[in-house]
């Protein structure tokens, strides 16, 4: 049994402890249960006849309170008791929650007299603006990467436009993470019993040295993993028409991007992931991203990675180091764009980058248009090449002929002369024998001198052979003379057709390579169909309903979207035929 003085109710009482199975014979004495303190207490206005009750229920009462309680509670005695036993306790009744708190106030402000510079990681949770000021936190972050402090922090109204100037300055934001250093004042809040930091400065500097250091943290990591090199010296595909996109739909960097794309007039066909570009979620975003991407890169020339607006302190979140893994091992070339003309993050030095999601669209459509022209450029030499060819083969048709021509006119002169110097050659020596022969039978007329008449019979006969050998040799050269330039004749009238056929193969090749020219057929009415990915389309069956499709005229480019797919019946003619 202790005597309390209850300030609330402003009364002394007794306070009872006592087994449960007690409790009814202590209610029946008047005892109540306090809710606050879990305790019975009886009013000590105690007479002779309670006190007597209480101690045949075992309770002690102490020698002082017996002379006490032995009469009236508004006797003397118990009066004098009441006031000593309440002078007594007050001290031991404990302090109320605003004398603690302000107690605490008093304390912090003796331990943190002046204000003073502190450092850790901005935490926007269950941070607010409100027309007091700006609430935040700053934790402090363990070596496994969790918050091991964190105190409550607020900028106040009336100074938040002069604390906050000197981050926008320096292109710095607050975000989840940011390394900050401020100047605060310590204090404690008596409403809510916590300590509050009141910002009075922000040091930029230290912010920015440290989004340097985490970058070159990475970097290094990255280094030693030999990783700093393979995503720069994968090679750039020459036509990236398969884009994959790995952005925050809908914002500023996504839709620049594309709109370039879109103005290019080509047909580019791109696949987006979206993501959290700045952030805790990034790192997570990106991620899943980057695996999408690796297990269908085979659909994919070009990752392009983009990122519109933001502070600094967001680019903070791209110094990661699983990101950087995850761009430098992608099968696919990765193309960044996620900083400004005057910002970089790690991954600017490790894949190829531009400042801004507009200029990589500039990027990407040169490239597709320098590998047009190229391929305009080629296709113009290769019909030159073709013209030439032409020209040299037709001249090259017309010297041959020229060459055959004077090659049977010199073989046909060279056979004249050898006819007439064979002719000469024969007649001379048949009228060689014939005198011979004359000779001889004149000898033998001479000699024998009789059948004058016979001999004379058979040297006129030889004179008329020698002479009819002599007309026929005459003849025969004549006949061969005459084949000769027959021969002649019909071989240049060969040659020249020969020419000739030549000539009309080479005009028709050159009309049907300028018909098959796709300008000259443009310039005629048609159209050339391609589709999101720049082929051409020769069927209705490789479109569908809602695809783009890009039509081109014989001066200029137009897009549009196919409403609905109708195929042609095309009647082939039977090859069978009936029994």
């Amino acid at each position: 049994m202790t005597i309390r003085y209850l300030e609330a109710t402003r009364e002394l009482v007794v306070h009872l402890k006592f087994p449960d199975s007690r409790k009814d014979e202590v209610k029946a004495l008047g005892a109540r249960f306090n809710g606050t303190d879990k305790g019975w207490y009886l009013r000590a206005d105690l007479d002779a006849a309670r006190v007597a009750r209480l101690e045949a229920l075992g309770f002690v009462m102490p020698p002082e309170w017996l002379a006490v309680f032995g009469g009236p509670p508004d006797t003397g005695p118990v009066s004098a008791m009441l006031a000593e036993t309440m002078a007594i306790e007050r001290p031991l009744r404990g302090k109320t929650m605003s004398e603690l708190a302000s107690d605490l106030k008093s304390a912090v402000s003796r331990a943190v007299p002046e204000s003073i510079w502190v450092r850790g990681s901005f935490r926007p949770n269950n941070s607010t603006a409100t027309n007091a000021g700006f609430f935040f936190a700053i934790a402090e972050v363990d070596a496994a990467g969790r918050d091991s402090v964190t105190l409550q922090a607020c900028v106040w109204a009336s100074e938040l436009e002069r604390v906050m100037r000197p981050l926008r300055n320096a292109g710095l934001e607050l975000t989840n993470g940011l390394v900050i250093c401020a100047r605060v004042k310590v204090s404690l809040s008596e409403r809510r019993g916590q300590v509050m930091l009141s910002v009075q400065e922000f040091d930029p500097a230290a912010s920015l040295g440290e989004i340097a250091l985490q970058r070159d943290k990475v970097l290094r990591a990255l280094g030693a993993e030999g990783l700093t090199r393979m995503a720069l010296d994968r090679p750039l595909p020459l036509l990236p028409m398969r884009i994959a996109l790995v952005s925050s739909v809908g914002t500023d960097g996504y839709t620049d991007f594309r709109k370039q794309l879109s103005e290019s007039g080509y047909g580019f066909t791109v696949t987006d992931f979206d993501v959290r570009v700045q952030g805790d979620a990034l790192e997570r975003t990106v991620l899943e991203a980057f695996s999408a991407i690796e297990s269908q890169r085979d659909r994919f020339d070009l990752v392009v990675v983009t990122r519109g607006g933001g502070g600094k302190g967001d680019l903070g979140s791209w110094d990661n180091l699983a990101v950087g893994r995850a761009v430098a091992r992608c099968s696919v070339k990765v193309l960044v764009a996620i900083g400004h003309v005057n910002d970089a993050t790690a991954l600017d030095s490790i894949a190829l980058s531009l400042p801004t999601p507009t200029a990589a669209g500039k990027f990407v459509a040169e490239r597709v248009t320098q590998a047009d022209q190229r391929a305009a450029d080629a296709f113009s030499a290769l019909i030159d090449t073709v013209f030439d060819t032409l020209a040299q083969a037709d001249s090259a048709v017309d010297g041959h002929a020229d060459s055959v021509v004077r090659s049977a006119e010199e073989l046909l002169v060279d056979a004249e002369e050898r006819l007439t110097t064979g002719a000469s050659n024969i007649a001379v020596r048949v009228s060689g024998l014939v005198r011979l022969a004359s000779e001889r039978l004149l000898r033998f007329e001479r000699a024998l001198g009789r059948a004058p008449s016979r001999l004379r019979a058979a040297s006129a006969e030889l004179e008329r052979a020698g002479q009819s050998v002599a007309r026929g040799a005459e003849r025969l050269i004549e006949q061969r003379r005459s084949r000769q330039l027959r021969a002649g004749e019909g071989l240049g009238r060969a040659a020249r057709s020969t020419v000739q056929r030549a000539e009309q193969r080479l005009k028709m090749t050159e009309v049907t390579v300028r018909m098959a020219d796709p300008a000259t057929i443009l310039r005629r009415g048609f159209a050339l169909l391609r589709d999101e990915a720049g082929a051409v389309l020769t069927s209705a069956q490789q479109v569908r309903p809602g695809a783009a499709v890009t039509v081109e005229l014989r001066d200029g480019r137009l897009t549009s979207r196919v409403e609905s797919v109708e195929p042609f019946i095309i009647q082939t003619p039977s090859t069978e035929t009936e029994p």
